[in-house]
């Protein structure tokens, strides 16, 4: 009896495990059409509104996802306090970076934009946003194409492995 029950365990720890994977690929594309949206926000402000950097990453980050909306707003905070913005940038991307499902090809997009954040015109910063802004577009295609298999794969996997060790230990 306990040993049936310590075997449903691990089938049940393996299935969860799988399950958390397959969310994260789940997620994925949402924070990277999420940071599109937010970029989309920040490029509208910058060149259309004149707002200042802080204040755009602010407004940027309104009506984003929460994790994604904490990146700015981290972001502007930093820059508020008086650090450059592209070490305002790299560091927001560190702080956050483990609560966000993003890969390190997304990462090197994202932080592609630090270098010279904030130290060029209007024009030049909106090119810089519109590029990443692009970039992340295809990053959030192959997302979506490669997310629904291999998310289906981690929620079978995760259980399937559970079986195959709870056979193993019987």
């Amino acid at each position: 009896m306990l040993r049936g029950l310590a075997l449903l365990m691990i089938i049940a720890a393996c299935g969860m495990y799988g399950l958390l994977m397959a969310q994260r690929y789940v997620q994925r594309p949402k924070q990277l059409r999420a940071f599109h949206q937010a970029l989309e926000g920040l490029t509208t402000e910058i060149s259309y509104g004149g707002t200042p950097l802080p204040q755009a990453l602010q407004s940027a980050c309104i009506g984003v996802e929460e994790k994604v909306a904490e990146f700015f707003s981290l972001t502007a905070g930093e820059i508020a306090t008086g650090q450059p913005a592209s070490q305002a940038w790299l560091e927001s991307a560190n702080k956050v970076r483990s609560d966000l499902c993003l890969n390190n090809e997304d990462w090197q997009v994202i932080i592609s934009l630090a270098s010279g954040l904030g130290t060029t015109d209007k024009i030049e910063e909106k090119k810089k946003l519109q590029l990443c802004s692009m970039r992340l577009l295809a990053q959030e295609e192959s997302a979506l194409t490669q997310g629904t298999k291999l998310a289906k794969m981690w929620s079978y996997m995760g259980f399937l492995a559970g079986a195959t060790i709870a056979l193993i230990i019987l």
